[in-house]
């Protein structure tokens, strides 16, 4: 719920229609779905963890150029 709330929220501030998440709240595989079926987003990106730093970041675009491309991404 506190998720949803915060995907809306960022979603009416932003008017984006891509969200991309970072850390680790986003390996929460549940809340990452209910996003994509319930949520306002279009696209859902998740940032591999590549660093151990514990740094959480939610960033939106609407830019097709800065947009992940590839097998995978949704």
């Amino acid at each position: 719920e506190v998720v949803m709330r915060i995907a809306n929220h960022v979603h009416n501030e932003t008017g984006m229609d891509n969200l991309c998440l970072a850390g680790g709240v986003a390996f929460n595989c549940v809340a990452n779905g209910k996003i994509l079926r319930e949520g306002p987003f279009k696209k859902l990106w998740i940032q591999p963890d590549n660093d151990p730093d514990p740094v959480q970041t939610i960033q939106c675009s609407n830019s097709k150029e800065s947009w992940p491309k590839g097998p995978g991404f949704r």
